[in-house]
């Protein structure tokens, strides 16, 4: 079913549910003498669910696994204080609910609880939860904002994983760790507010933000995993508290504290890049994804650098040396060792035919990888150690030789 005609759906169901609400009726339940656990609901049920307070005189205290899965034909959800706890895929599915009051009980937030509630939005997560479980909200896609409590601890992978419609979020204080594809698929995400207290950002927490376009990180944090913002690619800008001890920032880029090791480029960063004047070293994914850099210029200072750093760098067409670098040197766009013996990296993005010049005698391991766009090579005749080149273009071009 198509957005607009969810949409209508939920429109002639408001209609109805002046009409008609759901009731206790449409609830199963069980019940252990001092407190009852609803365990099931009509998928007829149609409007407005007000789960009481009590039933047969007894407090309605938890909310089992998948009770309201696939009730979708409810449009809100009002919830008692007397429930402490909700089951995993309570509300799976749930594509009709727009708005739920939570209860002010509960401690946990379950895995899956609003997986695929397409509808529901401005959801405020109540004091007192501790902890957001995977998936907690995953492909809730027409959530546009959610409030989460100054009391929460942790949050799972992918809980909000293909929330497409969101916008903004604050992360409390008391979060230590963003985990793995916590806002993967989040294309509108463009404010997030990450507050002192974080610790960790995961492997691919950020993955496919396409609308955060800047990003503030505060002095705790301490670890930033390889591919935590792979293709974010309109990320630009990244600053980070001066107070920092791991980290500091320089325009798009992150690096070490001590200005030493270039950590990561992000992908939002387009045309002429220079790797930052004090930088000696570069991490070996610092480069990834960085698809919009057509040149690339290494500082003097650099003394290590490897075809495999360019890994999705698809649109460099020239590598550029820096005067008074001792390492390597540049002739047309190519990367070299200083004496011009060795060729070290050839741009991804270079198209057409290329003449390996006289006097190179070996080739990196790896220099080619990924050239596909090369038509043709013409090797030196000084050339005398080939290393593997790990490219199906240029292998086949090697088999026409």
């Amino acid at each position: 079913m198509t957005r607009t005609a969810l949409r209508l759906s939920a429109l002639l169901s408001l209609t109805l549910a002046s009409l008609q609400a759901a009731s206790v009726s449409d609830l199963t339940y069980t019940s252990d003498g001092s407190g009852i656990t609803i365990t099931d609901c009509l998928t007829s049920a149609t409007g407005a669910m007000d789960i009481p307070a009590t039933i047969d005189g007894l407090p309605v205290v938890k909310i089992a696994s998948r009770a309201f899965q696939s009730c979708n034909k409810i449009t809100s959800m009002t919830m008692p204080n007397t429930i402490t706890s909700i089951g995993s895929y309570c509300f799976f599915n749930c594509d009709l609910m727009e708005t739920i009051q939570l209860s002010t009980g509960l401690s946990t937030i379950a895995t899956a609880t609003f997986r695929s509630c397409d509808s529901l939005d401005n959801v405020v997560i109540p004091e007192g939860v501790l902890k957001l479980g995977s998936y907690a909200f995953f492909g809730a896609d027409g959530m546009t904002s959610v409030s989460l409590p100054s009391s929460l601890t942790s949050i799972g992978n992918d809980a909000f994983d293909y929330c497409q419609a969101l916008e903004s979020i604050e992360i409390p204080a008391g979060v230590s760790s963003l985990p793995s594809r916590l806002f993967e698929n989040c294309i509108l995400l463009s404010n997030i507010t990450l507050n002192e207290g974080l610790q960790t950002i995961k492997a691919y927490a950020f993955l496919n933000c396409q609308s955060l376009t800047s990003l503030s990180l505060p002095s705790t944090v301490s670890n930033i995993e390889a591919a935590a913002f792979d293709n974010a690619s309109a990320l630009v800008s990244v600053s980070i508290h001066p107070n920092n001890t791991t980290y500091a920032s320089n325009g798009g880029s992150i690096v070490s504290n001590n200005l030493t090791t270039l950590e990561h480029v992000t992908e939002g960063t387009s045309g002429s890049y220079t790797i930052p004047f004090s930088v000696t070293s570069i991490a070996s994914t610092a480069l990834d994804g960085c698809d919009k850099i057509t040149t690339l210029t290494l500082n003097s200072a650099i003394t290590t650098f490897t075809s495999s750093y360019l890994s999705g760098c698809n649109s460099l067409t020239s590598i550029q040396v820096e005067i008074g670098n001792t390492t390597f040197s540049s002739t047309g766009g190519v990367l070299f060792n200083l004496d011009a013996t060795e060729l070290i990296a050839y741009p991804r993005g270079l198209t057409g035919a290329y003449t390996i010049p006289e006097g190179v005698t070996s080739i990196a391991n790896s220099a080619f990888n990924n050239c596909d766009q090369l038509s043709s090579i013409q090797f030196a005749s000084t050339l005398i150690q080939l290393a593997p080149l790990r490219s199906k273009a240029v292998t086949a071009l090697l088999r026409r030789i």
